[in-house]
């Protein structure tokens, strides 16, 4: 279990690059597996040309479901691990985000995310702009149920 008061993640500032966004790697886990294990990493809501000039070698964006969650009032006393340069970071969110990332994640390879509630920078509004957000549903692989 992750040391929750030491090693809190902050989500830093957006993204500079055109079309950057975060995208959230959901480690696979069993059913069992309680604690929910991340990583954010650089994505992109460009397509085609737009995204192979902002690829490099170090950086090859991977295609993302997308997960809205609930913005509402209820107390985000659960969380979720999120890694970074081999240190794991506590993230607080809903405890129905939680459940939704267990059901979510699969068990033997990594699943690609990107959930407002934790992609967003919940501290930066031009992040949180609606405009902005749309762009970033209309270019994932899938959105809510009955997606493809």
């Amino acid at each position: 279990m992750a040391d929750q008061s030491s090693r809190r993640v902050t989500t830093t500032r957006s993204p500079s690059r055109r079309g950057a966004i975060r995208i959230l790697k959901v480690h696979p886990g069993a059913p069992e597996q309680t604690e929910v294990q991340c990583e954010l990493i650089p994505g992109t809501i460009l397509v085609d040309n737009d995204r192979l000039q902002h690829e490099t070698s170090d950086v090859q964006f991977k295609p993302y479901d997308a997960l809205s969650w609930c913005w509402g009032k209820a107390p985000s006393d659960s969380w979720i691990s999120i890694l970074k340069d081999e240190t794991s970071y506590v993230k607080y969110v809903q405890p129905g985000l939680v459940a939704a990332l267990r059901a979510l994640r699969h068990g033997t390879y990594a699943r690609y995310l990107w959930v407002d509630a934790v992609c967003i920078n919940q501290d930066y509004k031009a992040e949180k702009n609606v405009s902005a957000l749309m762009n970033i549903v209309k270019s994932c692989d899938s959105f809510g149920p009955g997606s493809s």
